[in-house]
Parts: C-alpha cells; sequence; structure tokens
C-alpha cells in the first residue's frame, strides 16, 4: 500500500514541469509565514500595545480591506509589469513589513506596517494564479490549481504548531519567521 503512494506521488511529480514545483514551493513558504503570525497577532498587538478588542478588530479590518485591494492591484501589475516581477515584489515587499510589525514600537508605526502588509501580502496571489494558467497546458489546469490550494491548507495546518513554539520564544520570532 505504501509503495502504490510512493508511486503515485512520484508519478504525480512527473506529470507537472519542474517551474510548477518551485512555484508550489514558494507558495507553500509565503502561506507558512501568514500562518505563522495570524493566529497570535491579536494576542501580540493587545499585550505589546494594549489595544482592546474594538481597536483589534479595526486593525484586522484595515488588513483585511488592504489585502483585497492589494489582491486588485496585484492583478493589474501582473499584467502590467509581469507575473515574475509582481510575485516577487509582493513578497519582499510584505516580508520587511511584517518585520517592522515586530519591531513597530508605537501603534502607529504598526498600524502603518499592517496597512502596507496588507496591500503587498496578496499582491502576488493574483499572478501565482496566472503563472499555473501560463506553466499547465488546459487539461491539467483544474488539478494544478487544486494543488495550490492543497498547498496553501497545509501550510495553514502547519504553521499555527510552529508559530506557537516560536511565540513561546518571542513574538518577535514570529515575524522573522514571516518575513
Amino acid at each position: 500500500m505504501l509503495t502504490n503512494s510512493l508511486q503515485q506521488i512520484r508519478q504525480t511529480y512527473h506529470e507537472y514541469p519542474l517551474q510548477f514545483w518551485f512555484l508550489l514551493l514558494g507558495s507553500f513558504v509565503d502561506s507558512l509565514g501568514g500562518a505563522l503570525v495570524f493566529p497570535f497577532f491579536t494576542l501580540y498587538v493587545s499585550r505589546r500595545f494594549g489595544v482592546n478588542m474594538t481597536g483589534l478588530g479595526l486593525l484586522i479590518g484595515v488588513f483585511a480591506i488592504t489585502n483585497l485591494l492589494g489582491g486588485i492591484l496585484g492583478g493589474a501589475l501582473a499584467d502590467r509589469v509581469g507575473r515574475k516581477s509582481t510575485l516577487l515584489m509582493g513578497l519582499v515587499v510584505s516580508g520587511l513589513s511584517s518585520l517592522l510589525m515586530g519591531w513597530a514600537n508605537s501603534l502607529r508605526m504598526l498600524s502603518l506596517s499592517i496597512l502596507v502588509v496588507g496591500l503587498f501580502a496578496e499582491a502576488g496571489g493574483p499572478a501565482r494564479q496566472a503563472m499555473v494558467a501560463d506553466l499547465l497546458p488546459e487539461q491539467q489546469r483544474a488539478q494544478g490549481f487544486g494543488l495550490l490550494r492543497v498547498v496553501h491548507n497545509l501550510a495553514v495546518v502547519i504553521g499555527p504548531a510552529i508559530g506557537g513554539l516560536l511565540a513561546a520564544s518571542s513574538f518577535l520570532w514570529l515575524f522573522i519567521g514571516d518575513a
């Protein structure tokens, strides 16, 4: 039974181009970073800055709205400047902004960091999806998008466990791990 499963995995691996697997690996790492921070974010903000529940809700709302706008911006940029450039820009800017969240020494700096992370964390999403469509023939796209979703879900399952270990040492490690 294990042998059959390994053969199936090996067969699936060979059905897709190497660039697709690199895209999935990068997507996993990106999703893992966000999954490290997100479950512990409200705890971090309330402890470090004394923000109440209403304030936390506003900060998360700002992140959600800017994340939505970032996806729209990322789609436009992917078509204008290219998928790879948009994806890399989103990863670099959101990673650096995540570090700023960990080093923020005022609520204003934290809020600004949240705004920037929100705008750029999802900017690479449309580029990533367009790359799946570019890399795979039509008959493989549905399964390719499914694999992209599985990779994201796997990162969301693993991330909080790793995040808990990091947060036990220092909340800063969460933001470093995300970056």
